[in-house]
Order: structure tokens, then sequence, then C-alpha cells
């Protein structure tokens, strides 16, 4: 029987074991181009082949993003701002296959401030091998980042602030890394639902109506939520009265 102790020296070297094996393996990648943004973010979505790396300029742009690609990575700074203030879409960036049983394989974010979405900041559909990273994400309506039926996951050092629903979700989905994440001002500030082997772990979580959630929705079909490991967060005054109730 594991002391409390082991419990948590446990928890880590997992953690430490998953962020070995969550390492893309970019050798193998079909292309290794740079593509510099120069209209929209979406042409060069579109122009760009598996591997290539999207880098975007510090500017506001105001769309809606669209990858079915396998193994892009979209990289830029805070002050690459992608803004659905007025827009009818309802997600800043979706990532997800064409085909409706496919899965796309490996998807890279880092940087970005990514806001005022009517629903989700970025929404992963049926993706293996995710990285969400050191972006910023404000004021979308529902959800920050959000990965369904997706495995194999990292979730690290971003900001989510002003979701109505949960700042971080996963939901569906399998072996995923939530930590160094700042999340406030959220109905629930992480929140996990019916997925499996999951660490959330140094975070800080503050000023939501909830904390950290992990639960399985009542009726629903498919795996329970289970081996969710919840470690060395700071979760503190998390009491803020939830508006959407």
């Amino acid at each position: 029987r594991l002391t409390q102790t082991g419990r948590w020296r446990s928890v880590f070297a997992f953690t430490s074991f998953c962020s070995t094996l969550l390492q893309p393996d970019y050798a193998s990648a079909q292309s290794t181009r740079q593509i510099v943004v120069s209209s929209t973010i979406q042409a060069a979505v579109d122009e760009a082949q598996p591997g290539d790396v999207i880098v975007v300029p510090s500017g506001v742009y105001r769309e809606s993003v669209t990858i079915s690609k396998n193994n892009l990575t979209i990289r830029g700074g805070a002050a690459a701002v992608l803004d659905g203030a007025g827009l009818a879409a309802t997600v800043g960036i979706r990532v997800a296959p064409t085909a409706p049983a496919a899965r796309l394989a490996g998807f890279a974010l880092s940087g970005l401030t990514i806001r005022n979405y009517r629903v989700t900041g970025v929404l992963l559909l049926r993706t293996d091998d995710y990285r969400l990273e050191h972006s910023v994400y404000e004021h979308n309506g529902e959800y920050g980042p959000f990965p369904i039926f997706s495995t194999r996951g990292l979730i690290a050092n971003n900001h989510v602030s002003g979701s109505n629903d949960a700042g971080i979700y996963i939901g569906r989905s399998s072996d995923a890394i939530i930590t160094n994440n700042v999340v406030t001002d959220c109905t629930s500030g992480i929140q996990i639902e019916n997925s499996q082997r999951i660490v959330i772990a140094r975070n800080l979580v503050r000023d939501n109506s909830l904390g950290i959630v992990s639960l399985v929705i009542p009726g629903s079909t498919g795996s329970p939520t289970s081996d969710v490991s919840i470690a060395s967060n700071r979760a503190l005054a998390n009491n803020r009265p939830n508006p959407v109730t």
C-alpha cells in the first residue's frame, strides 16, 4: 500500500513519463517548411503540407481556422490575436479529420491569443498526439481548449479566462496531461468528462465558480471517467457566483 508521499511520487513519475511519450516525432514528418502568414491563417493552412510550421506574425486576425491535415504546427506570440468578435463562426480553430470515422495524427499550437468566439477557442475532434501550449484564451463563450474523442495530448502553460462552461475541458478522451496553466473567471476551471488516464498537475485555478471537476455525464454511453490524477494544483477562491444557472 502506498503512503501519501509514495502516491505523490507515483503521480509525478507518471507525469514525466507521459511528457516523454507525448513528444512529437518531427523527424518523421513529411515536410519541415515554415510558412509565414501574409494574409490569413487559413490561407497558410491551405498551403501547408503535413509537418509544416505556420508562423503567425503580430496582428489581429478576424477569421475562423479549419485544419484537417496531419501534423501541422501553428506558432506565434501573444500579440498574434485570433479574434471572433462579430463573426458568425463559433470556433477559433477547429482541428478534425474530414471523414466522420477518420482520425487526425498530430497538431501543435504554441502562442497566440484566441478570444471572443461564441463557443470555443480551440476544438480538437478525433485528434491524436496534440499539444496546446503558451497561448491566451479570453472570453470564449463556453470553452478555451476543448479536446473531444482525442488521445495523447498536452495542454500546458496557457492562460484561460472568461468562459461560461469550462476554461479547459477534456471529454470522451484519454491519455492527456494538463499542467502549468492559469485558469480564472470561468464557471468550471478545469473539467474532465468520461475520460481516462488524465493528469492534472501544477495548475493555478482561481476565482471560478468551480475549481477542478472530474465526472461522468449522467445517462451517457461509452467509457466512464477513470484514472484521473489531480495533484499539486493551487485552487483558490473558486466561489464566484455561477452566471449560467
